[in-house]
């Protein structure tokens, strides 16, 4: 994606992964606090992203997106976390 619409100047930037989810959190219920998925599991994801994106483009912006659940779907009474790495 990054390789081929580099030099599209119609293109500002790129949202490679569009409101992620928490992954396995009947196996890692931890995951489900606020903010430990994005830290534990996200954030390294975001890092390889970032680092092959940049191989091929280095002028376009990149909007990385924290876990929705549970950090702003207000899950427990209406507990809306802040969020941000």
């Amino acid at each position: 994606m990054a390789k081929r619409y580099a030099k599209d100047s119609n293109v500002i930037g790129f949202d490679p992964i569009n409101e992620p989810m928490v992954s396995n959190f009947v196996k890692e219920i931890g995951l489900l606090y606020p903010k430990k998925f994005d830290f534990l599991k996200l954030q390294p994801l975001y890092d390889k992203i970032f680092k092959i994106f940049y191989k091929y483009n280095m002028y376009q912006l990149i909007h990385f997106e924290t876990a929705q659940a549970p950090n702003i779907l207000a899950i427990g009474g209406g507990i809306v976390n802040p969020v941000g790495f």
